[in-house]
Parts: C-alpha cells; sequence; structure tokens
C-alpha cells in the first residue's frame, strides 16, 4: 500500500480536483495553478435542433495543461480502457508508488450513496490492490475523507478509464503571475474562428434561456436532480470562478500586490452569482411551482457576462 498521501477536501473541487490535491501534497508540490485556465464558457445554439441546454455548453473542466507547467505534474488520461487491460496499469503504477485515480459508476461504488440505486460519475484513488481478497484501497478524500474497499468485479463493471501521475520536472523556470491572469482574460474575450466568444456565449446562453428553457425537459431522463446535465454544469461554472478567485488570492499574498486581492473578492463574488442561478433552476425543478421566471434567470445572467466582460477588461487594461 502507498503511505503518506492524505485526504483533503475543498467545498468548490470537484471529486478528481480533490485527487489531485491529495497526490499533490504527497509529492510536495502546489496545486491552486491547476485553476489557471477555467474561467471559460461555451455554448453552442443548436438552431433547430431539440436538445437539452445540458448538451450545449461547454467548459475546460479536465483541462490539467497547466499543471505540468506551472507544478510539475504530469496527469495523463489513460483513454478508455477495458477491465483487462486498466488493471495491469494500475498494478505497474502501484509498484512505482504511483496512486491512480480511476472514474467508478456510482451505482458500483459501494460508500456512495447512490450505490445501486443510480449512475453517477465519480473518482476515487487507488492506493493498493488485494488479489487475495480481489479488492482495491481506495482513498475518497471527496465523500469520505478515508480509504475504502472496492472489490475487482465492481471495477470491472463500474470503470473504463482513469489518470495516472508522474513527478516531471518543471516547463516554466519563473511564475510570471501577471502573464497568467492577462492570459485568462484574453481567452475569455478572445472570438475562436466561427464561434462567438465566451462573453458572448453567455449572453446567448442568457437570451436561450429566457425564451425556450424547459427544466421539465431538462430533467426528463434523470433520477434525481442532482445528476441532471445542465444543473452539474452550472456548479461546475460557478466553483471554477470561485477557485480562479483562489489562484488570485494566492497570487495576492505572493506577490503583495492589492490588486490580486481585490480581482479574487469580485471573482468570488461572480462564482456565486452562477451557483445562485443553479439553485434557482434546482428549486424550480424539485418543487415544481414557478417560483422563479425564465426572465428572471435570463437577467441575472446578463448580469454576470457583464461583469465577467468588465473583470476581463479591467485585467486587460491593468496588465498593459
Amino acid at each position: 500500500m502507498i503511505s503518506g498521501i492524505h485526504p483533503v477536501h475543498y467545498p468548490s473541487y470537484t471529486c478528481i480536483e480533490d485527487i489531485i490535491a491529495c497526490v499533490a501534497n504527497y509529492w510536495k508540490r502546489a496545486h491552486v495553478l491547476m485553476f489557471s485556465e477555467v474561467w471559460n464558457f461555451r455554448y453552442d445554439p443548436m438552431e433547430g435542433k431539440l436538445l437539452p441546454f445540458g448538451d450545449r455548453i461547454r467548459t475546460n473542466k479536465g483541462n490539467y495543461g497547466a499543471y505540468t507547467r506551472y507544478h510539475g505534474l504530469s496527469i495523463e488520461h489513460t483513454g478508455e480502457m477495458k477491465y483487462g487491460s486498466l488493471m495491469p496499469l494500475i498494478k505497474d503504477n502501484l509498484a512505482d508508488n504511483r496512486p491512480v485515480a480511476i472514474y467508478i459508476d456510482s451505482y458500483w461504488c459501494p460508500w456512495n450513496e447512490a450505490y445501486q440505486k443510480h449512475h453517477f460519475p465519480h473518482y476515487c484513488l487507488i492506493i493498493d490492490l488485494d488479489d487475495e481478497k480481489e479488492i482495491a484501497r481506495c482513498l475518497d478524500p471527496y465523500l469520505t475523507g478515508d480509504i475504502q474497499e472496492l472489490p475487482y468485479g465492481h471495477i470491472m463493471r463500474g470503470t473504463d478509464h482513469g489518470y495516472t501521475f508522474q513527478a516531471v520536472d518543471l516547463l516554466n523556470e519563473g511564475l510570471d503571475r501577471h502573464a497568467v491572469v492577462s492570459r485568462a482574460a484574453r481567452r475569455i474575450l478572445e472570438q475562436p474562428p466561427g464561434r462567438e466568444n465566451a462573453i458572448d456565449s453567455i449572453r446567448r446562453f442568457a437570451r436561450d434561456i429566457g425564451s425556450e428553457l424547459d427544466l421539465s425537459f431538462e430533467s426528463q431522463r434523470y433520477e434525481t436532480a442532482r445528476i441532471v446535465p445542465l444543473f452539474k454544469l452550472l456548479s461546475y461554472v460557478g466553483w471554477a470562478r470561485v477557485n480562479f478567485s483562489a489562484l488570485l488570492d494566492h497570487f495576492a499574498h505572493e506577490c503583495e500586490d492589492r490588486q490580486f486581492e481585490t480581482w479574487a473578492k469580485q471573482f468570488a463574488e461572480i462564482g456565486n452569482l452562477w451557483l445562485v442561478v443553479q439553485k434557482m433552476m434546482v428549486k424550480e425543478c424539485i418543487y415544481s411551482s414557478p417560483r422563479f421566471s425564465r426572465e428572471s434567470i435570463r437577467d441575472r445572467l446578463l448580469d454576470i457576462a457583464d461583469r465577467e466582460e468588465d473583470m476581463a477588461d479591467s485585467i486587460l487594461r491593468r496588465m498593459a
């Protein structure tokens, strides 16, 4: 068993982000710069197609390239793998004292409240395999904060990919904090070929929400509101802003620049506004009553777009 990995959990992190923080601490690396590229939003209107809003939103979730550049921790996705290929990969990594994060369908995760009830994506960190008992010992900082046992049969049924970790040399010898933040601001304002930029995507999303949102259509295929894709994505977008705020606050303390501190507070406010929108939708979906109009949700999203655009402009003016 790999020893010395301790659970850490942050309310704004996803399960895989908690795991990355645990592995980073294990190798005595920082982890906050994994959020340097999470400020993003993409919305594909898909006119003429009857698709849920949850199928039209894209984020930078799962983009961990910045981690290698800034913290020297390479995070590699295994790609889709069957059990017979995945288990040898896990064993090889454990033999080198490298834990492996695996996706596990909550339906096959015994310590998850959704076990044998709902299909819901989750990740845990394998730190040991016991071939005699046919169980994997997994650290789950997100749900329990301790080590759990996962039968090999459940891995076979509920797992098809994972992430491996490797400590590597830093690609960036020096950290230019202002460049990190200005790149994020330019990214949110730049217009990709054939698409709107992130700010205009939020505005288009807001207008379409105001005219088209049907929460019963969004949730009709799902057993519980917490796994509805639209709600999950909006939650991630909100927490991503909160985590970017933490990055800015980290920079403020490192270089004693009060402007970073001001931006951090503003980003935390924006993140909380996204979470308010998400909660409004969830409550209306659960209680099936018109507590919040589509127009009020639209107006909040338009306000968020204005605030994010002002933030990006403010950052770029300061960095000029």
